[in-house]
């Protein structure tokens, strides 16, 4: 079994996200797992289970870790700071470790936790415009207290950190050429990666599909920074996943089309999940995808 990465669904009590991103695929499935490490009853043998997933994935070859959810990572610190003591536990850690987080509760101080105690080395910005911060948090539903965008991309970068953003496609980008989208996040947001995140639809009708349909970048335009990354690209190596890596405009640059695995025909996984219930899944929106 060949597995790019590991995600860990990272748990928090309320069970609800800070954020309102309107496209949100968390929100088209309610699926429970029994978050162990939460509870002071079975946090003992959560911990011992949650260290033997982690340990069985990387013995299947995988180095990369993502820390992840159904909610906002930094809803749970404490949890965050768990996950690296029990990784620097292990015989054979894991030292790549991204997070992937809208920017809420970030600072100078919750990041150096993220450096020091996690082992984070690369902040994953989910995003949906480069241009206006105030147009970005308003759209994602961001709480009131979370950084400015450019504010927070530069504090990323002077901890030291690799920036990616995410980039979630919606008509908001439409207006910028893939020339002046590129300059925005390499010289004013100062990024080093970035992916740009085709919207998932699920298949059941619900507000995030039709918000989708509503506001989702047209095929004509997502084709276009396809073609534009392919003109103006190096192609580097295709992922086990089935996207190809580019080096364009200073970016390493990912299209993905596949954010929630939906392609069956491969060998390789694109990831694992590993889910508050300490167990390990291969599909976000399947609880019949249990693996071990």
């Amino acid at each position: 079994m060949k597995i790019q990465s590991l995600s860990i669904d990272v748990p928090c009590k309320s069970g609800k996200c800070v954020n309102g991103c309107p496209f949100c695929c968390s929100r088209m499935h309610t699926q429970k797992y029994n978050p162990l490490m939460l509870n002071n009853d079975t946090l003992a043998y959560g911990e011992k289970m949650f260290k033997r997933r982690l340990e069985f994935t990387k013995d299947e070859g995988c180095n990369n870790v993502i820390l992840t959810g159904e909610i906002e990572p930094m809803q749970n610190l404490n949890f965050l700071r768990t996950f690296g003591h029990i990784n620097w536990t292990l015989k054979n850690p894991f030292h790549w470790i991204e997070i992937q987080t809208t920017g809420f509760n970030c600072n100078e101080s919750t990041l150096i936790v993220l450096q020091d105690a996690v082992g984070v080395s690369t902040i994953s910005l989910s995003i949906v415009d480069p241009f206006d911060s105030e147009l970005n948090h308003m759209t994602m539903g961001l709480p009131d207290n979370t950084m400015n965008l450019f504010g927070l991309c530069s504090l990323i970068k002077t901890l030291g950190f690799n920036l990616r953003i995410s980039l979630n496609l919606t008509q908001l980008i439409d207006k910028y050429t893939p020339a002046q989208i590129f300059t925005q996040l390499k010289d004013e947001l100062g990024a080093d990666q970035v992916t740009f995140r085709k919207l998932y639809k699920g298949r059941a009708s619900c507000p995030e599909n039709d918000w989708i349909d509503e506001y989702g970048m047209s095929k004509g335009d997502y084709d276009d920074i396809v073609t534009y990354i392919k003109s103006n690209g190096r192609r580097l190596e295709r992922l086990p996943f089935g996207a190809t890596k580019y080096a364009c405009k200073g970016l390493t640059t990912v299209v993905d089309d596949d954010c929630m695995s939906e392609a069956d025909d491969k060998e390789e996984l694109k990831y694992l999940i590993l889910r508050p219930d300490c167990k390990l899944y291969t599909k976000w929106d399947l609880k019949e995808s249990l693996l071990f």
